[in-house]
């Protein structure tokens, strides 16, 4: 990341993951959401080795399968 002379910073991404696109994707979620802290965070890990992260429910609307 660089920040020019009176410009905003500027990210380049390279490979097969856009991987500075995804953290502004999830920031901007985070936002939306009220900016939640970890105390409302959970991760349920699955006897067939699915891991998830949910917000407030492990049930509910907000919740994300993460990649192992």
């Amino acid at each position: 990341m660089r920040r020019g002379r009176g410009r905003r910073p500027a990210a380049r991404e390279g490979g097969p993951t856009a991987i500075w696109s995804a953290f502004e994707a999830t920031y901007r979620e985070w936002e939306a959401l009220g900016r939640p802290g970890w105390e409302r965070l959970g991760l349920t890990v699955t006897s067939d080795g699915v891991h998830r992260v949910w917000l407030d429910n492990p049930d509910g609307v907000h919740a994300w399968e993460l990649s192992t």
